[in-house]
């Protein structure tokens, strides 16, 4: 299915995109890495770039969107552990010890890797506020100047 001019197919969840792709409903998507990663491992389809800044261990031969000529971009999922507003600090500062403690051993490593994710160091609580300042900054940039709408 040739592409000429790339087009939005927003869908609410990454399988239906899969499907949609596996089946030739849709010619291409940009998509999550652990729901795409068991389906290009079959052959059923075909990853042409990753959006993260360097390739992946599990996708070697993979370029990167940047190697593929488009300077400057990354398009990274990420998450975190979220607590309702006014935890403790003591309750917080416990989990960001214990999740720092679980995501530094080799296995939990492996297997984060094995999905197709870059596990990234765990953040306190203010640094991680602090990211998603900037991220919402970015997208919300974006999001205005390309005078996108919610659908």
């Amino acid at each position: 299915m040739p592409v000429s001019t790339p087009r939005t197919c927003p869908t609410r969840v990454a399988r239906q995109a899969i499907n949609d792709l596996i089946g030739g409903q849709i010619p291409m998507m940009y998509g999550g890495m652990v729901s795409a990663l068991p389906h290009i491992r079959s052959g059923r389809i075909k990853a042409i770039a990753i959006g993260t800044s360097a390739r992946l261990g599990v996708l070697p031969d993979v370029a990167t969107v940047a190697e593929s000529g488009f300077q400057g971009f990354l398009g990274v999922a990420w998450g975190g552990l979220a607590l309702p507003a006014g935890t403790p600090k003591p309750i917080m500062d416990r989990l960001y010890a214990e999740a720092s403690k679980a995501l530094a051993t080799d296995d939990v490593q492996k297997r984060i890797r094995a999905l197709g994710v870059e596990p990234a160091a765990v953040r306190s609580s203010e640094d991680f506020g602090a990211f998603m300042g900037s991220e919402m900054a970015k997208w919300g940039k974006l999001i205005k100047d390309r005078g996108i709408q919610a659908q």
